[in-house]
């Protein structure tokens, strides 16, 4: 583990708007948006939550969402401490400076996002952080688009440069930033703003980097290995590539595989195999349903029209409709139309279709 320090500080500026989730209909804020069993900011705060070193949370957050994000983060982490920042900022560095006066120290800090989940052996991170005792590292994968920051190396695998959302080598920036002493990055980060060095308009961590370079200090980068993962939620697209790569998205399959639309049911094949219930899409073509007519003795059957024209027992049914069979109602029907209904049955059994 680090050596001695008094504090490792973990700080996590989430003072967005999240406005990409919210324009796509997502009720809850960015951070508190519930994914696989954990909220945003849990996924992230367990990404970094060292268990050999002490560790101090900090979160900054906007003003406005103080009252929602209050209690769930010290629910998280019940020691934390909670700044906020009146509005929007220029960029993350800006919105890390807030917590200056719990930073501006000779503990060492991370800052880190709070819309990724890492998959990774984080001890060992710890680890490597003590055996170079670096004065700056970034955490870094292998990538060659335009949507990362990047982290240019001399022979000697020390930083020589860092852009955003610009390639200039295939060591991209992952959203975890570490500095031995915390005030590195408070003057570091002050200076560029003075100095009004931006990307697309804001004030970026890794663009800090480069004021520290100036200075001499050594900026070195660990890569993930490749059995290690990261993976970035901070878009609804990269929330569905997050369900792609765990086998939770929505599973798709063609109703044309299910014997006469029949999918949910005590046969096979189904999609749920379950006794006491079934479920069909049925798709039927203009005519007579000859060899169709029957009743049920005992369960019900829920018919919804979707598409199409009828008549049951000679009354007329439209689209959209509800039509409902009980017990021993017959079921004779004339297709006025090519129809698609769904067909639902409760308590069905073999023994329980009397055929007309």
């Amino acid at each position: 583990m680090i050596k001695n320090p008094e504090t490792f500080n973990i700080l996590i500026p989430m003072a967005g708007l999240g406005s990409r989730f919210l324009n796509e209909g997502f009720k809850n804020i960015k951070p508190l948006i519930p994914l696989n069993g954990k909220t945003f900011i849990e996924w992230s705060v367990d990404s970094v939550d060292f268990k050999n070193i002490k560790t101090q949370f900090i979160f900054v957050i906007l003003e406005e969402h103080s009252n929602i994000l209050y209690n769930h983060l010290k629910s998280i982490k019940p020691d934390c401490i909670i700044e906020s920042v009146p509005k929007l900022t220029r960029g993350a560095v800006e919105t890390a400076l807030a917590a200056e006066k719990y930073i501006n120290n000779d503990d060492s800090l991370i800052i880190t996002n709070s819309d990724q989940i890492f998959e990774w052996n984080k001890e060992k991170y710890i680890e490597y952080l003590q055996e170079s005792n670096t004065e700056a590292d970034v955490v870094v994968v292998n990538a060659n688009t335009d949507k990362f920051s990047y982290i240019e190396l001399n022979k000697e695998n020390f930083g020589i440069r860092l852009t955003e959302k610009e390639v200039i080598s295939n060591n991209a920036l992952v959203g975890i930033h570490y500095w031995k002493k915390g005030k590195y990055f408070v003057d570091s980060g002050k200076k560029l703003i003075e100095r009004d060095i931006r990307a697309k308009n804001e004030f970026y961590i890794s663009l800090s980097y480069n004021l520290l370079i100036e200075n001499n200090f050594k900026v070195t980068c660990y890569k993930l290995a490749e059995n290690e993962k990261y993976l970035s939620i901070g878009t609804p697209e990269q929330v569905f590539d997050y369900l792609d790569y765990k086998g939770l998205n929505v599973e798709i399959l063609k109703l044309e595989n299910f014997f006469n639309g029949w999918f949910i049911g005590d046969f096979e094949p189904s999609v749920l195999k379950k006794s006491g219930v079934e479920l069909a899409v049925m798709n039927k073509k203009k005519g007579v349903g000859a060899n169709d007519f029957h009743y049920h003795e005992n369960c019900i059957e829920i018919n919804v029209l979707i598409k199409g024209k009828m008549k049951v027992n000679n009354k007329y049914i439209q689209e959209n409709e509800i039509f409902i069979f009980n017990p021993n109602v017959p079921s004779i029907y004339e297709y006025l139309e090519d129809c698609t209904f769904v067909v639902f049955k409760n308590k069905p059994s073999n023994k329980d279709k009397v055929i007309m």
